[in-house]
């Protein structure tokens, strides 16, 4: 199972936690998975339906469900809404992670 690790945030796959600078930060299991989501697929646009389809697959949700998710990801990380600097808005379409230097390694 990788772990990822980007600016001063390590995300274990394994252990199910994200940490910022050694202190676990609390995320619900489905913005968890969102997030885990949205890294796995960093280099394409993630259309909402997809979205739905894997993080929300066994419940019916509405856009602004996602919209919520999105929002408190970026609280957790720390952003600007104003500046998205690790979740772009594709206006109409998804999102997209945007973290350069996020590296992949073994979480064993």
């Amino acid at each position: 199972m990788p772990r990822y690790r980007f600016s001063e945030f390590t995300l274990s796959t394994r252990t199910r936690r994200l940490v910022r600078n050694g202190e676990q930060l609390p995320l619900i299991p489905r913005y968890l998975d969102l997030l885990i989501f949205l890294i796995e697929r960093r280099r394409d646009a993630v259309h909402r339906r997809e979205i739905f389809d894997r993080v929300w697959n066994d419940v019916i949700v509405s856009d602004s469900a996602l919209s919520q998710a999105i929002r408190t990801l970026r609280r957790t990380l720390g952003v600007d809404p104003r500046e998205p600097r690790f979740i772009r808005t594709l206006s109409r379409h998804g999102y997209q992670l945007t973290c350069p230097g996020l590296l992949q390694e073994g979480d064993g």
